[in-house]
């Protein structure tokens, strides 16, 4: 467990930047570089204030970075020393993430490439380390874009760290995928579009708005047309259709205010949207600069977050089987 004290939260925490720094510096040729010398020396600071769990806590870090350039690190003890499935499932199950991370780092011949990166950045988002956790998590999706719960965990921490655009990019390939996507990743691709509305100007707010209506039809007609049990537990159909609406009424606002502009100068949607009288109130997880700091949002990792303002949660999977199925 990580030290609780602020000053040495202090100096874990800027160490791991700098960790992450050089590493780049190391994939982009750079390692011998000036600049990696200054990262190394600046990295001496903080190394003195680092508890027994953290340096090794770091040490794992490092070594998994090695694999964002397409190598593993591998011990040269642990190379004739394969972990079993079984050995992985127990302390994946007990969330020994320490131990987890020690034991993805020897050699795993029952798990492809895609799904260690997954796993490893599940734990740092665990750990509270989103800017590590996104690395993994784009790695495992670079690795096989084709899996949904990548895209998802990916989308969610990309948003929490502040990176909408490419957020917003994979959003937009999983709404154009085809066959289409599920109801589940379609709704976070919703969510990553809409967040950045406030940001563009008005001909791309409309556009976007279209998106977001496009993503949420689709994710409706899939879950309707899928006739489960299970979609009909997780699919509330209601707050999908209230979305509908509230992104329809926007779209009337900007319409509006493009009718009565008279210079042609970009609209902007403002913070709180008017609302059309027979539409009602729109809720608070869909009201514009809420998404990223809603209280449900902010205080729910992977264990238990909204992905979307639709009221769906995504569950920690304790169970080793049911992470793995999903993942597959």
């Amino acid at each position: 467990m990580i030290a609780t004290t602020q000053k040495s939260e202090s100096h874990y925490t800027q160490f791991v930047g700098l960790l992450r720094e050089l590493h780049r510096l190391i994939r982009c040729g750079e390692g011998d570089s000036e600049e990696s010398d200054i990262v190394r020396d600046k990295m001496d600071i903080h190394w003195p204030h680092l508890s027994s769990t953290e340096i090794q806590r770091t040490e794992e870090l490092s070594a998994s970075l090695y694999s964002l350039s397409g190598t593993e690190h591998i011990a040269p003890e642990d190379k004739d020393r394969p972990v079993s499935e079984c050995e992985l499932q127990v302390a994946w199950e007990s969330k020994d993430y320490d131990h987890v991370l020690a034991l993805l780092r020897r050699p795993m011949p029952f798990m492809d490439a895609d799904e260690i990166a997954f796993r490893r950045g599940w734990i740092w988002y665990e750990l509270r380390d989103l800017q590590s956790a996104v690395l993994f998590f784009r790695l495992s999706y670079d690795l096989n874009p084709n899996i949904e719960q990548t895209a998802i965990f990916l989308i969610h921490t990309l948003l929490q760290i502040g990176s909408q655009d490419e957020a917003r990019q994979i959003a937009e390939r999983i709404i154009d995928q085809t066959p289409p996507a599920s109801p589940t990743a379609l709704d976070a691709a919703a969510f990553a579009i809409f967040v950045a509305i406030q940001t563009a100007d008005g001909g791309e707010q409309r556009r976007m708005l279209l998106r977001v209506i496009d993503a949420v039809k689709k994710s409706t007609e899939q879950a309707q047309a899928s006739g489960t049990a299970e979609a009909a537990v997780e699919m509330d159909l209601h707050s999908h259709y209230m979305v509908l609406s509230h992104c329809f009424a926007l779209l009337a606002q900007l319409q509006a205010r493009n009718a009565k502009e008279s210079g042609g100068g970009a609209t902007t949607l403002v913070d709180e949207p008017e609302t059309d009288p027979g539409i009602g109130e729109p809720s608070d997880e869909f009201s514009l600069g809420l998404e990223i700091t809603h209280p449900n949002l902010a205080r729910h990792g992977p264990r238990r977050f909204r992905t979307h303002p639709f009221r769906r949660e995504q569950a920690f999977p304790t169970n080793f089987k049911t992470a793995t199925s999903s993942h597959r």
